[in-house]
């Protein structure tokens, strides 16, 4: 059977630690995808590694609920071997609770753990992967969550964040820092503008005030990394394009992109919404959505780092 759920083993959250690193889980190969990504973050942190799966049966079936049980348990006990394998017994528990997936997965996560799913999975066992259920999920989680796409996180290429100026942008660009110091990777800060064009209907060059004033404030945005981070390779990367395309075209040979929950309308908001739903569902790279501002002003203390070679 299952290891049960340890909901701190005996830890307490840093910046640069999860508690725990929690995987959804629902026996599709996404995943399994997703599964490999916890253990390795798991492995790499030091994280005790939490797997979590829902069981959500039709309402007009109740008793297939014994047999949906079951096929997660099933499900579940796999994955718990796979991970026991690499990290140890003591290190991996899990929990199978009914229930629709996103109210599970946010009720059973806390702020400083690290929510990894897949990009896709499939019923019985009920889904907890990206669709509706993840775009809540990464929306209201209380926790960083990662969206892991193809088998493997790459080990090399940069670290991508979106910047629109905003509070929950300067926590995703403090979070992609410190994550690509640790892996010794660039951090490449990404901006985009919507098209300036003169009034022949141009496109205006770096000299036009709007430019000026966008990369102003995406050197702003960034103004702490150095000090920070004097070692670290920092690119900066306005581009007059729509901000998905620009995340888009800058995941392809990345490690990671990572993106906020709360951003601006102006100059085009990088942070969850349309833009990061689209990132999260065509990214060609994990995609890590981390907690912005809170409405009281704090940033909502200081976010989970990940290790981005799983």
């Amino acid at each position: 059977m299952p290891r049960t759920e340890d909901r701190t083993g005996g830890r307490t959250g840093t910046a640069d630690r999860p508690t725990r690193v929690v995987v959804g889980y629902d026996g599709s190969s996404s995943a399994d995808e997703a599964l490999a990504a916890g253990i390795e973050q798991a492995r790499e942190t030091g994280a005790p590694l939490h797997v979590l799966s829902a069981v959500e049966t039709p309402d007009r079936a109740p008793a297939s609920e014994t047999a949906y049980r079951r096929a997660s348990v099933e499900a579940v006990t796999r994955a718990l071997d796979r991970a026991a394998a690499v990290l140890g017994e003591n290190r991996v528990t899990s929990l199978v609770e009914p229930g629709s997936p996103s109210a599970v997965l946010l009720a059973r996560t806390e702020p400083q753990d690290l929510l990894v799913v897949g990009s896709h999975g499939h019923r019985p066992v009920a889904r907890m992967l990206l669709g509706s259920t993840s775009t809540a999920v990464a929306a209201h989680a209380r926790c960083p969550v990662l969206v892991v796409r193809g088998p493997r996180m790459r080990s090399r290429g940069p670290v991508v964040v979106g910047v629109d100026g905003s509070p929950a942008s300067a926590v995703a660009v403090a979070c992609a820092a410190r994550l690509a110091e640790r892996e010794g990777a660039t951090l490449r800060a990404v901006m985009a503008l919507s098209p300036v064009t003169d009034a022949l209907g141009f496109v205006s060059g770096p000299e036009d005030p709007e430019i000026t004033r966008a990369q102003a404030l995406l050197s702003e945005a960034v103004a702490r990394v150095p000090l920070e981070h004097p070692g670290l390779h920092l690119e900066q990367v306005l581009t007059q394009t729509h901000p998905v395309e620009a995340l888009l075209r800058h995941s392809r040979g990345a490690r990671l992109v990572v993106v906020g929950t709360r951003g601006l309308g102006g100059i085009e908001a990088m942070l969850l919404g349309s833009v990061s739903r689209e990132v999260l569902h065509h990214a060609s790279c994990p995609v890590l959505v981390v907690r912005g501002a809170t409405t009281s002003g704090d940033a909502g203390g200081s976010p989970t780092v990940l290790a981005a070679t799983a």
